[in-house]
């Protein structure tokens, strides 16, 4: 309190109680404290966040004259005319709480736009009968407004009110359509981007064969398919015919599913012979059995106990999926963006794995991954390189 003379809070109205209380010990009874803050914009109450700081900011910050005093800013530079009345319409006749004075409320729903960039604005209202035809209608927008209009795919951005729900969807309609998309990097919690997902199942495989009730069959067909692998259609089923043929029961082929799991659990049974099932199936069965290999390996690491840090490189490390994300970063074009990404969750996930480490918690691949998918909401856990292409931001209002 003797250090700080001074104490200005911005977005006042997205603090929490424990903040308010915070800032009660450091500038209460009276001392010099400006908050600024716009109700009308709280956006973070999921995270703990409530409105009902700003509004009773008066109350809990008294002078000796009584309640802090509150003033409304009456201009604006961020929106024209049009859209300050379109956004009043919608905001209606909701109230005001709490001790801030009717006339200075109704001067803070009611600015004056001053010289905005953009002139009076627009505010177009569109409505669709589906989500995907919604999605081909906003492909249609931004494409005509960079073809037609000459507008730089980085000025143009799509909103949406729940990242978890629209903005997976979203990304695949638009890079359909032909439109480069960014998802902003706080959007997604860690434990959603697709590479990590291909980590924790490789994780989840060992886990499994380390308590022997062996890998399930989609898990398996997932993990030779994703990028530790990548096994395409053509070479799986080349795989999977060379196992049946060589692992009949009782003279009967055998369902090719179950066997890709069994062999990932028993590398052996992945070495084709060429000269029976050719060439390329004896490749494929190359590559499965580095993979089953490359499990194997974890899982005598886990038995004996060792960092889930130092599992996560053992599989990262052990395939030629990192170099072919930096070549394709580096390369540029299309998948140069999502390589970008991925590589940037990679660094997030040793980041968070090297954290437990160093906070000395010993604790073991399915309690990591446990903790990993519980963090569900999103935070700044990705870098946002700098370097990335001409491309539209998905993002949500927060």
């Amino acid at each position: 309190r003797e250090r700080y003379k001074l104490v200005v809070v911005d977005e006042y109205q997205d603090t929490d109680p424990l903040q308010v209380r915070l800032l009660q010990a450091l500038a209460g009874g009276g001392r010099d404290l400006i908050a600024v803050g716009d109700p009308d914009q709280s956006i973070y109450a999921f995270r703990g966040a409530d409105i009902r700081g700003i509004y009773h900011f008066g109350d809990d910050f008294t002078t000796t004259d009584g309640p802090a005093p509150a003033l409304a800013l009456t201009a604006t530079r961020r929106f024209g005319p049009v859209i300050a009345r379109a956004s009043r319409s919608i905001l209606g006749d909701t109230g005001r709480l709490g001790g801030i004075d009717a006339k200075v409320f109704d001067e803070f729903r009611n600015p004056t736009s001053v010289d905005p960039e953009y002139g009076d604005g627009e505010v177009s209202v569109r409505t669709y009968a589906t989500a995907a035809a919604e999605a081909e209608h906003i492909a249609l927008l931004l494409r005509e407004a960079h073809l037609h209009d000459e507008l730089p795919w980085d000025e143009m951005a799509v909103l949406v009110r729940s990242g978890t729900a629209s903005l997976p969807r979203l990304q695949r309609a638009l890079v359909a359509a032909g439109v480069p998309v960014e998802i902003a990097s706080d959007e997604t919690p860690l434990s959603a981007e697709p590479a990590v997902r291909t980590l924790i199942a490789a994780l989840r495989a060992v886990e499994e064969l380390q308590g022997g009730r062996g890998i399930l069959p989609e898990a398996a067909v997932e993990l030779l398919t994703g990028p530790l692998c990548g096994l395409e259609a053509s070479a799986m089923r080349r795989l999977a015919r060379a196992l049946r043929l060589d692992h009949r029961l009782d003279g009967e082929l055998q369902s090719s599913t179950p066997l890709l799991a069994d062999a990932l659990g028993e590398p052996e049974m992945f070495q084709i012979d060429a000269s029976r099932h050719g060439d390329q199936a004896a490749e494929a069965g190359r590559r499965a059995r580095v993979l089953a290999l490359l499990l194997a390996k974890a899982g005598k690491q886990a038995q004996a106990r060792v960092a889930p840090e130092q599992i996560l490189w053992t599989l990262w490390d052990g395939t030629r999926w990192p170099r072919r994300l930096r070549e394709t970063a580096e390369r540029g074009g299309d998948g140069s963006l999502q390589a970008h990404r991925d590589l940037d969750a990679m660094c997030a996930l040793f980041a968070l794995a090297a954290r437990a480490e160093e906070r000395k918690e010993r604790i073991g691949i399915a309690a990591f991954i446990e903790d990993l998918e519980s963090q569900e909401i999103p935070g700044s856990t990705l870098a946002d390189s700098g370097i990335r292409a001409d491309v539209v931001r998905l993002m949500t209002a927060h």
